[in-house]
C-alpha cells in the first residue's frame, strides 16, 4: 500500500511540474488537463493540501483564460480546504482571488464581501502585508 502511495505521490509531482511546463508555454487547455488529473488522484489519496493548491492554481488559469464562473468555483473549493486545513495565509489570498473575480464580473457586492472577509481575518492574524492589501482595494 505504502508503495502504492509513495507511486501515486511521485506522479502527482510530475503531473504539477508538467502542468506548470506547459503554463510556461502559454499552454493553458492542456495544463488544465493535467491538474484535473493532480485533482483525480489527489481525491483519491486525500491529499486536501494537494487538492486546495490544485484548485487555487486551476483558478488562476481559469482567470486568464476569462472564465470566470470557473474561476470562482476553484476558488471557492481551495477555499474550503484551506479552511480546513488552517492556511490562513492562503485563505486571505484566496478572499483576494475570488474579490478580484467579482470585480472582473462587476458584482460589487460580492467582491467587497469577500474583501472585507480578507481584511477582518486580517486584523485578526496582525498580518500587516495582507492588511494593506485588502485596505487598498476598498478604499
Amino acid at each position: 500500500m505504502s508503495k502504492k502511495i509513495g507511486y501515486k505521490s511521485g506522479e502527482l509531482i510530475s503531473l504539477q511540474s508538467i502542468a506548470g511546463e506547459l503554463i510556461e508555454q502559454e499552454n493553458y487547455t492542456d495544463a488544465l488537463k493535467y491538474y484535473n488529473r493532480v485533482e483525480s488522484i489527489a481525491s483519491k489519496l486525500g491529499q486536501k493540501s494537494v487538492l486546495a493548491r490544485n484548485y487555487k492554481n486551476k483558478g488562476i488559469l481559469y482567470e486568464i483564460i476569462e472564465s470566470y464562473d470557473k474561476a470562482l468555483i476553484d476558488f471557492k473549493k481551495s477555499l474550503e480546504l484551506f479552511e480546513i486545513l488552517n492556511h490562513t495565509e492562503y485563505i486571505l489570498t484566496i478572499y483576494f482571488d475570488i474579490g478580484r473575480i467579482y470585480f472582473k464580473l462587476r458584482k460589487n457586492e460580492e467582491r467587497i464581501q469577500y474583501l472585507q472577509k480578507g481584511l477582518d481575518l486580517a486584523i485578526e492574524n496582525g498580518d500587516k502585508k495582507f492588511i494593506k492589501m485588502f485596505t487598498n482595494v476598498l478604499n
